[in-house]
């Protein structure tokens, strides 16, 4: 039977791991392997990500698998948490895109922005969805 001391154990492993603060050294990334982003490509996106950050660079990455956030339509998803900054999103990414989000934002520091979701005043502002309802 869990005790009431493994939960709190058990939580505090799941806060460590998902742990964003400026003193976080290690970058996640999350693919949406759902049905959908497998549907769009995510397994080819995961297996680059796995061997591109096999441990032959400076830079520590976590690779995760993520379920449906319910946006299938710009899968495959790819979220990239870099220590003390927000998440950015990556929406439509195939194994071009994503060597270029490897290269510019992971390795080099900066948002490819035109393969983000924006959203602003509840809207979606991107090449991807119409504005007006």
């Amino acid at each position: 039977m869990i005790t009431i001391e493994d939960l709190d154990i058990i939580a505090q492993k799941t806060k460590d791991r998902i742990d964003q603060s400026p003193a976080r050294t290690v970058i996640r990334i999350a693919t949406c392997m759902a049905t959908g982003g497998i549907a769009a490509g995510s397994q080819a996106i995961m297996d680059l990500m796995h061997t591109r950050f096999d441990g032959s660079t400076d830079v520590e990455v976590q690779v995760v698998k993520k379920g449906c956030v319910g946006m299938c339509r710009l899968d495959p998803l790819v979220d990239v948490l870099v220590p003390g900054n927000e998440k950015v999103t990556y929406v439509k990414m195939d194994k071009e895109r994503m060597q270029r989000v490897i290269e510019e934002h992971i390795l080099g520091g900066q948002v490819v922005a035109e393969y983000t979701l924006h959203v602003a005043n509840d809207h979606l502002l991107n090449d991807y969805t119409v504005l007006e309802a």
